[in-house]
């Protein structure tokens, strides 16, 4: 019997080296015209299986709907391992999922940067498993559009390093719900789906996006740069889903994310401009716990913070007046200058609300010794970011995209 050796990360983050009997790649659809949703459904319909485990960055109702006969038999011994706060998985695949009969889990890191990524497919028998492990996540582009590749592994069990490869392999899952339990849990209802929705951390698959910082191709456009679309076959979307037995928001799914109470509706999708100011490890201070010194300022004091624009350190007393808000109209009062402008708010991925700020600027404070000598008042918008959780991450200042956009605040 052939053995090749496969290296797999787990999720513990610990590099395991196995010998694994019969494996043959899936390269979708450039290899024989493959795609992962019929293995994917040729895996469920083998045999009885024993336990089926899902894990996937990303889900969508289309790819849900790619392999749902398939799935809907095996659907009570089901576990589909989701991530969320990733601007991609989106209520309606969660609903999917839940109507089918599967168990959801969520996985949500706690940041946007910092994603659940594993994408896998695994049946297990009382004898024999089989995995399908690569990057197709559980969407139509995963399972049927996009170009993906994965290694499809069949497993024999009285085999002590393939029984240890699937174990590794999802026992590392519930390894992540015992020891993490506020970031990793089930979502046991549609209604509770719907709450996660509504807090920011699922997507609606009938409204835009807002538009990342993270992994956005340069502006610009260059004549004649275009090229033809690549010439490989797709698979055909899956038909429209009848209505859902999960209630009327799942069935119209155009329930829109609670704006915070304290700021302005998020006009979508919201932009990102340059970045032009970070501050990393973000301290008590900034975030309005009192200090040593007495009570927080509500103000947030920007530093220098070793931010570099063309390979030189900002000069913080005239950087942020001249360049970042000199656009702005300034008012002066008693030596003090004071502006207001919009920024946009996201918290660990969360557009939390759009408030109208207000600037202060005195170029005496910086007092001969390096101090800042200008400050973002937090105002309306000090409830959310006076956060325990949030010490020790770092803030973000986009620039407008636009003219009259609002600056954008993200604190991850």
């Amino acid at each position: 019997m052939d053995h090749i050796r496969i290296e797999a990360l787990t999720s513990t983050l610990r590099l395991l080296e196995y010998t694994v009997a019969k494996a043959r790649v899936i390269f979708q659809p450039v290899l024989g015209g493959v795609f992962h949703a019929t293995e994917v459904g040729k895996l469920l319909a083998a045999k009885t299986p024993t336990a089926v485990t899902i894990s996937s960055a990303y889900v969508h109702s289309q790819g849900v709907r790619t392999i749902s006969a398939a799935l809907a038999p095996h659907a009570g011994i089901c576990r589909c391992f989701i991530g969320i706060r990733n601007g991609a998985s989106t209520l309606q695949g969660v609903k999917a999922l839940i109507d089918l009969g599967a168990s959801v889990y969520a996985v949500d890191t706690g940041s946007q940067r910092r994603i659940f990524h594993p994408k896998f497919y695994a049946v297990r028998h009382l004898k024999t498993a089989t995995v399908i492990l690569g990057s197709a996540n559980l969407t139509y582009g995963g399972l049927g559009y996009n170009i993906e590749t994965s290694a499809h592994i069949s497993l024999d069990l009285k085999d002590p390093g393939d029984l240890s490869f699937i174990d590794d392999l999802t026992n590392s899952l519930d390894g992540m719900l015992t020891a993490h339990p506020k970031n990793c849990y089930k979502i046991a209802s549609a209604s509770q789906a719907d709450a996660i929705f509504n807090a920011g951390l699922l997507e609606d698959e009938t409204s835009p996006k807002f538009n990342s910082p993270v992994g956005m191709a340069a502006s610009g456009a260059v004549p004649g740069n275009t090229v033809p679309a690549i010439g490989l076959p797709a698979m055909p979307k899956p038909p429209k889903p009848a209505p859902s037995k999960t209630g009327a928001a799942a069935k119209s799914g155009t329930a829109k994310v609670k704006a915070s109470p304290l700021g302005t509706p998020v006009a979508f999708p919201v932009m990102f401009g340059a970045e032009v100011w970070s501050k990393p490890n973000l301290p008590k201070s900034d975030l309005q716990f009192p200090g040593a010194s007495g009570n927080a300022t509500g103000v947030l004091r920007l530093t220098q913070a070793k931010f570099e624009v063309a390979g030189a350190v900002i000069d913080q007393t005239t950087y942020f007046r001249k360049i970042v808000f000199g656009s702005l109209k300034w008012a002066t009062s008693s030596g003090k200058e004071t502006a207001q402008a919009q920024f946009t708010l996201t918290i660990a991925g969360v557009i939390v609300g759009t408030f109208d700020l207000m600037l202060s600027h005195k170029a005496a404070w910086e007092a001969g010794q390096g101090n800042y000598t200008t400050g973002l008042h937090w105002g309306a918008a000090l409830p959310l970011i006076n956060d325990a959780s949030l010490v020790g991450r770092e803030l973000r200042l986009y620039a407008p995209a636009a003219p009259g956009a609002p600056y954008v605040i993200s604190i991850d």
